[in-house]
């Protein structure tokens, strides 16, 4: 069987960087074969001296690119392209500024032709660092834009100069999405790895690529962050540097900050710890996460009815979910992902011998009912024989 081509889908909200960002791939010697799948050619702008060959809806770049326009129709190029697939390593797909990638997500999971020609790798969503305080309080598409996102491209830092806003900017994007990794760079200028094997839709990678499924220290105690409070829990993640980063900034290491929590006691309590990433204030729409931990065995049919209500409770405005689940009677982990209503478990490695056995999940969305999510997954706990 031929190996499914890799996906990274590029979004952003309008004036972001991805244009720029586009004609840097589509025009540097970076020794990449990527085919960019675009709205419409003219919004690129790439130079008519840099294209060797039109191809009715695809051009041949000279430095081994291709760009394709959709013109609307994704799946008619999708197929198109297919033809081509010896002069090219991966696809690129860019959505318009107010566009949601989901459907594109669902597009490349759901449909049985794409999933055997394409492989959603991951989201990679560029964020105007100078705009964006403004932008999380009055475009809804901002931070559904960030909540969806495997990669956090934070641009336009040149126009950033305070501390002090840069350190929010950084609070505001773990709030919406504790477990994207974050670069940093000026003027659009990525490097194109940054693009690639992201590994966002392989559940076997959710350690590596996500800090809520490292290793677990504390399973005594259970953390509620209320909507009354504008704090948030924020995880220690590498930022990365491309182009001309500060250097005056230390962002390697954020520390683990918890404010205000309410401790909660009873049967859950003693093995559960959960975690509701807030604000859940005006600023982000409603958008956050909530990360569920617990260390009990769980039932596998009651997983998967409490998964299929939380899916059919919130739909699209169930962004991401991703775990990894010990089941009783499996000495496998149990792994899951999923995008908003489509959902995929399978079966992984088994367990370690020195590892401890944690369930953990993690539901990033808007509007999302905490004790539902929270309670719902309590209740899935295997009874003792």
């Amino acid at each position: 069987m031929t190996e499914p081509i890799a996906v990274t889908v590029l979004t952003g909200f309008l004036g972001s960087g991805k244009t720029t960002t586009l004609n840097h791939l589509l025009t540097q010697n970076h020794g990449q074969r990527f085919a960019v799948i675009v709205n419409e050619f003219g919004e690129i702008g790439i130079d008519e001296d840099l294209i060797l060959h039109v191809d009715d809806d695809v051009l041949e770049i000279n430095n081994g690119c291709l760009c394709c326009t959709t013109r609307g129709d994704l799946d008619r190029v999708l197929m198109k392209i297919l033809d081509r697939r010896d002069d090219f390593s991966r696809v690129i797909i860019e959505t318009t500024g107010l566009a949601d990638p989901a459907p594109i997500a669902s597009t490349l999971m759901a449909q049985q032709g794409h999933r055997y020609f394409y492989e959603l790798d991951g989201v990679v969503t560029l964020v105007d660092a100078h705009h964006l305080l403004d932008q999380l309080g009055r475009s809804p598409e901002v931070p559904r834009q960030i909540g969806f996102a495997d990669v956090l491209v934070l641009n336009k830092l040149d126009l950033v100069d305070d501390p002090e806003k840069l350190a929010e900017i950084d609070r505001r994007l773990k709030i919406l999405n504790p477990g994207a990794r974050i670069v940093r760079t000026e003027h659009g200028n990525l490097d194109p790895q940054i693009l690639m094997d992201i590994g966002g839709f392989d559940p076997r990678r959710l350690e590596a690529n996500d800090p809520i499924f490292g290793p677990d220290d504390d399973h005594g105690h259970s953390h509620e962050h209320g909507h009354d409070h504008d704090h948030g829990h924020e995880h220690s993640h590498g930022h990365e540097h491309q182009g001309h980063a500060h250097k005056d900034h230390d962002h390697k290491d954020h520390g683990h900050q918890t404010h205000g929590h309410e401790q909660t006691h009873g049967h859950a309590s003693e093995h559960s710890h959960d975690h509701e990433h807030g604000p859940l204030g005006r600023h982000e729409q409603g958008v956050y996460s909530i990360s569920v931990t617990e260390d009990r065995p769980l039932d596998g049919s009651l997983v998967d009815a409490w998964l299929r209500v939380v899916v059919q409770m919130h739909g699209d405005n169930l962004y991401r979910m991703k775990g990894i689940l010990n089941v009783a009677g499996l000495d496998r982990r149990c792994v899951f992902h999923g995008v908003q209503q489509l959902v995929g478990a399978e079966i992984d490695r088994l367990w370690k011998e020195d590892e401890s056995r944690v369930s953990r999940a993690v539901f990033i969305g808007r509007d999302l009912d905490v004790d539902m999510i929270r309670k719902g997954f309590a209740n899935c706990v295997a009874q003792s024989p």
